[in-house]
Parts: structure tokens; sequence; C-alpha cells
């Protein structure tokens, strides 16, 4: 089991939106839709478009929706991931275009950051503040880095615990990029060869 509380956090993403995210940060959904309109940005969507929708309905304490927080993981190798690597080339997006983006934890003490104990978007999640948040998840700590998951024991929403960030990371806070394989890994140490960022190949994380 990893050690608590985590050093990183992580957020997976694609290659194509690694040197947009590497100068403006990790943007909140809304944040990119906005720039995306105004022919600012271009951003590839590795996500399943009903899901993302449907986090808009979701509102947290302050009143703003989902769409208004970066959503970072505390275990990458979850649901989601599974997801978007098994509809992958309905996407034409090849494994080795996944990254997962390595964060410190000092995003964890970001101004009003929230912490669930399961997938936001679900009824059944609770969020709190940073304190009471990893405490809460201290209690589901082996959960969230299982192997796997299934829906009956509620595992499936526990593993996907997050991180609430609002509007956006900064990019000094990356720490790592984890990739698939020696391609990947190469390609990427190109990117970011004059940056503090180590690019690591982590198979497993992409269920290879």
């Amino acid at each position: 089991m990893k050690s608590f509380p985590p050093e990183e956090l992580y957020y997976i993403t694609v290659k194509d939106n690694l040197q947009s995210i590497l100068e403006r940060g990790i943007l909140s959904h809304q944040k990119v839709t906005l720039l995306e309109t105004q022919g600012e940005l271009e951003h590839t969507s590795i996500y399943n478009e009903k899901v993302v929708n449907s986090r808009i309905t979701r509102l947290m304490p302050d009143g703003k929706s989902l769409w208004h927080y970066v959503n970072l993981y505390f275990q990458p190798r979850n649901p989601m991931m599974y997801n978007v690597v098994k509809t992958r080339v309905k996407k034409n997006i090849a494994v080795e275009d996944f990254v997962v983006i390595g964060i410190s934890n000092e995003v964890l003490h970001e101004h009003d950051v929230l912490i669930t104990d399961g997938n936001a978007a679900s009824d059944r999640t609770q969020w709190r503040c940073l304190s009471e948040g990893l405490e809460m998840l201290k209690n589901q700590w082996d959960i969230i880095h299982s192997e796997w998951w299934n829906e009956e024991d509620d595992s499936k929403r526990q593993i996907m615990a997050e991180c609430l960030v609002p509007n956006q990371v900064k990019p000094e806070l990356f720490r790592s990029l984890y990739v698939v394989n020696s391609a990947a890994e190469h390609h990427m140490k190109q990117i970011v060869d004059n940056l503090p960022i180590i690019v690591v190949r982590e198979a497993h994380m992409f269920f290879n």
C-alpha cells in the first residue's frame, strides 16, 4: 500500500494536451470550454461526454459545479483510466498517447481544496475540507490502492476518490509524467527536457 498522506496526486490526459498544460497548468473544464469557445485553446477530450456533462449539475459548498474544479485522483489506475484505455480505438488514440501527470502534494494546500471519498459525480459521494477529507480517506486508503474494484462493495466509487482544486493546478507543481512504454518515455523526455519533471515508464498504470 502506498504511503499516507500521498506524495503525489494524478491527472489523466493525452500528449496532444501536454504542451498547453505545461504552459497554462491544468485548467477546470469550465475554463477549458471558455478558451475553446474563444478560439484560444485546442483540447483533445478523452472522457465520456455523458459523464463529463453530468458533473455540471453537481454543486459544491460554494455553489459552483464540478466544472469549476480540476479533479485529481489519488489512484490513477482506476475505472476512469480503464474506460479511456478500453475505448481509445474509437477515439483514434494510441496507448502511447496517454500521459498521467504526477502533481506534488503541495496542491493539497491550495485555497479552497476539497476532498471526496469517491467519484465526485456520484450522489453517494461525500466531500470535506482538507483536514477532515484526509482523515476520511485514511480509512479507505487500502481500497484506493487496490488492484481492482467492483460495484457490489462500493470499491468502484471509492477507488476514484478525488482532490478538487478550484480553477487551475499550476505547472510549477508538476513532478512527474507517467507513460506506458519506452517509445512514449523517449518522446516525453524530449518535451520536458529543460523542466524539473521526471518521466517514468509504468505500463501497469495503463492496464498494459
